[in-house]
């Protein structure tokens, strides 16, 4: 991963002095076309776009990011049947297993960009496999920064149904510089104590309330054969 380039993206604020100087440049360059200088008003020209394209060259673009995220998270469903040992075999037939990813604006300290295509991003990422079995939830989880490749941790694990409560979809906010904030969108899974056993900022669409409601039907399901409700 190009985390050098990444962390450019993420934590450069305005315009590096070498772009600047390739501003300077054209402008200088402008000034002296119309002063009439035939010949010199080109190398000025030239140097200008040479500062500005070397200066753009050291930072990651939109794509750039987008494939790394991408690479990242394309093996997930055979990392996690690897790691709990389930297979298709095992897999419950009324519910498809699912896969939610997203930037993460959970972890404190990450940097925040909003980039030129339009699209809010952070420098951490976060995805999580879901498996269904007869008995029991498989989540195999993974969140990893896009700045420092030593940032990287595995999570998730496994959970009788009957111990389970609900999973739910909740909207916060990530305050930023000069009063700004940003809305992002978490998905939850809660056990019968209350307490979060699953917590990720995803990108939201449809998918997301399919799982919620996936997991919530087979939660209560496993609990009414169960005698629980």
């Amino acid at each position: 991963m190009e985390t050098k380039k990444n962390y450019k993206y993420f934590a450069k604020k305005g315009l590096s002095p070498l772009a600047i100087i390739g501003i300077v440049l054209i402008v200088v360059g402008i000034v002296i076309t119309f002063g009439g200088v035939k010949g010199l008003d080109m190398m000025f020209y030239i140097g200008g776009i040479a500062c500005i394209v070397l200066a753009s060259s050291g930072t990651a673009k939109e794509a750039d990011i987008n494939y790394e995220v991408s690479e990242k998270i394309k093996d997930m469903e055979e990392q996690a049947m690897i790691r709990f040992e389930v297979y298709e075999k095992d897999f419950l037939k009324i519910v498809n297993p699912a896969k939610l990813h997203g930037y993460d604006y959970v972890t404190e300290g990450v940097y925040f960009k909003h980039g030129a295509d339009g699209k809010n991003r952070t420098s951490m990422y976060n995805a999580i496999q879901i498996f269904y079995t007869d008995k029991k939830l498989y989540i195999h989880g993974k969140r990893f920064s896009l700045i420092d490749n030593m940032e990287e941790e595995t999570f998730g694990g496994s959970w009788n149904y009957v111990d389970l409560d609900h999973a739910a979809f909740e909207e916060r906010e990530m305050p930023l510089p000069k009063n700004r904030k940003v809305t992002y969108q978490v998905f939850e899974i809660f056990d019968n104590k209350g307490e979060k056993i699953v917590e990720l900022s995803v990108s939201y669409g449809a998918d997301v309330d399919k799982v919620i409601d996936d997991i919530n039907h087979v939660v209560n399901l496993k609990k009414r054969d169960a005698g629980l409700l």
